[in-house]
């Protein structure tokens, strides 16, 4: 059986580097694939530089799941604004 999980992280999570804790918690429950997206407000009203992540962060975690994707750990698409094509 193919196990896949869908997330949104915190900028928090992000900064804080629990996002590798995350991904071992998910390997740890036998999950094959994360998809795996940041937080970003939806409307104009709610739009707050303090909730989007940075364009370092965002190459934190595409660098992350490159490591993660050629160890053949979890198969990571990253998703959403910031997600590689």
């Amino acid at each position: 059986m193919h196990v896949s999980v869908s997330t949104v992280l915190s900028k928090g999570m992000i900064r804080n580097d629990q996002v590798e804790a995350l991904l071992q918690f998910l390997l740890d429950l036998g999950v094959h694939e994360a998809w795996v997206s940041e937080t970003k407000p939806s409307i104009p009203a709610f739009w707050d530089e303090d909730l989007a992540i940075t364009e370092a962060e965002r190459l934190k975690l595409a660098q992350l799941q490159d490591r993660y994707n050629r160890e053949g750990k979890i198969t990571w698409p990253l998703r959403g604004p910031g997600a590689l094509q």
